[in-house]
């Protein structure tokens, strides 16, 4: 349940994600005049944009078998800090920010997981995306990543002005994430999956998430700090 709020659930707006991808043969993926190939988008005072595709994109497989990884895309280029280009990603990642605060999300979720193998890499991306997403947040942030490392940069580069982050999330294949949270007086999403895996049916999840619940409580974060994701697709 939402604290204070009179809704049952939280909403965690998850678009400022490097696994999200739109079709190249898509109605956002157009060819400009100039023969760049682009992501088209419109940004807060309605005024259409495009978010070039460069050229080391186009060599990868994600690209080849139809898929353009937007967010990646825009990361990039905002981070290398490089002329009109830079300037145009810094814009698209703060347009979907604030679509998603304007939706009615409660937190703005960051996970850099696929900008890099290098885990040096996904780390430096996770504390500047915090940095730049952060002040322009009217709402809390949620940290999400497979990395504990990357976890724990996203939570140390956390002011909490907008209010208490969430750590996305917790599980019984990495409870050390709990550890994480108490530290940082964080929130939490707990899932149910197992050890092992995802869960197989009802049962298993109502088993991980409780011994989750239990673990959080035991290690003395507040039940009101814990949310529940049961895995349900």
């Amino acid at each position: 349940m939402k604290l204070g709020g009179d809704h049952e659930f939280i909403i965690i707006g998850e678009n400022i994600h490097t696994t999200r991808v739109v079709l190249r043969k898509g109605k956002l993926v157009t060819e400009r005049s100039n023969g760049d190939e682009a992501v088209r988008y419109l940004d807060g005072n309605k005024k259409r944009h495009y978010l070039v595709i460069p050229e080391k994109i186009k060599q990868t497989q994600d690209y080849q078998e139809g898929r353009v990884k937007h967010i990646t895309i825009a990361i990039q280029l905002a981070m290398s800090g490089q002329g009109p280009e830079s300037d145009e990603g810094m814009k698209y990642l703060y347009s979907l920010a604030q679509r998603q605060i304007n939706a009615g999300a409660d937190f703005l979720d960051l996970n850099v997981d696929e900008i890099s193998l290098k885990p040096e890499e996904q780390k430096e991306a996770m504390q500047w995306i915090v940095q730049t997403i952060q002040p322009i947040s009217s709402i809390p942030l949620s940290i999400d990543s497979s990395s504990i490392d990357t976890l724990r940069i996203g939570l140390e580069t956390c002011s909490n002005h907008q209010g208490r982050v969430l750590l996305n999330s917790a599980s019984l294949e990495r409870l050390e994430a709990l550890d994480l949270v108490k530290q940082h007086d964080a929130q939490v999403v707990v899932t149910a999956a197992g050890e092992a895996g995802m869960p197989q049916n009802a049962e298993e999840r109502v088993t991980n998430a409780s011994q989750m619940v239990e673990t959080a409580l035991a290690k003395g974060i507040s039940i009101q700090d814990v949310y529940i994701d049961p895995l349900v697709f």
